[in-house]
Formats: structure tokens, C-alpha cells, sequence
């Protein structure tokens, strides 16, 4: 069986989640099993982004600001990108959890063109 560019790029990205997911949690010393219920997404905009935070906004509104780690997995366009490739007024695709009480992006997929 032959596997095209795509099912790699799906089974590298969810190796490197469990791999953030499992960081994120390591870090903030929560257990290692969190329930899938914890796991939030939201879509928008790339509204700023400062340091470790970025802020995305829905439907031109600021709606969440997310923390970022090292383990945090971007990807855009299609292609593994890192933290400092986020650009303000990228469309944003997050998932996240709260680690005591923040919101942490353990992935966020950007597209150079917004998505609103």
C-alpha cells in the first residue's frame, strides 16, 4: 500500500500533537490522560500577534487570546512553519486547551489569506 504526500503530512501532524499534547501537559503538570472534552477550536483571523500570544478575532472581533509554547505545531499553508511565521491577519484554525486558567494552542493551522 502506497501512501501519498498528504496521509504523511496527517501522520506527522498527529504524531507532533500527541508529542505538544503531551508537553503542554508535562509542563503544567496536569495528568498525562486529559479528557478529549478538554480540547477546544476556534477559526478566525490572526488579529495581533505578541511574544507567545496571539490574538484571534471572529468575524473582525476579538474573541480569544491563546498562549504559545515551543511545543505548540504550526503549520502554514500546508507546510510545518514555526511560532515567528505567524503573521497578523493570517487565517487561523486553533486547537487549545486551558492550562491553569489560559488558554494554550497546542495547534494552530494558519492560511497566508484570511479566512473571514
Amino acid at each position: 500500500m502506497r501512501i501519498g504526500p498528504s496521509g504523511w503530512l496527517v501522520g506527522i501532524v498527529g504524531l507532533l500533537l500527541g508529542a505538544a499534547r503531551a508537553s503542554a501537559q508535562d509542563e503544567a503538570r496536569e495528568p498525562a490522560a486529559a479528557p478529549e472534552e478538554a480540547q477546544q477550536e476556534i477559526v478566525g483571523d490572526v488579529e495581533s500577534v505578541e511574544g507567545q500570544e496571539v490574538l484571534v478575532s471572529v468575524r473582525g472581533e476579538p474573541e480569544l487570546r491563546l498562549q504559545l509554547r515551543p511545543q505548540t505545531v504550526v503549520v502554514v499553508d500546508g507546510q510545518m512553519a514555526t511560532v515567528t511565521d505567524i503573521r497578523e491577519g493570517y487565517g487561523v484554525r486553533a486547537m487549545y486547551q486551558f492550562v491553569d486558567d489560559e488558554p494554550v494552542a497546542f495547534f494552530v493551522e494558519l492560511t497566508s489569506q484570511p479566512r473571514q
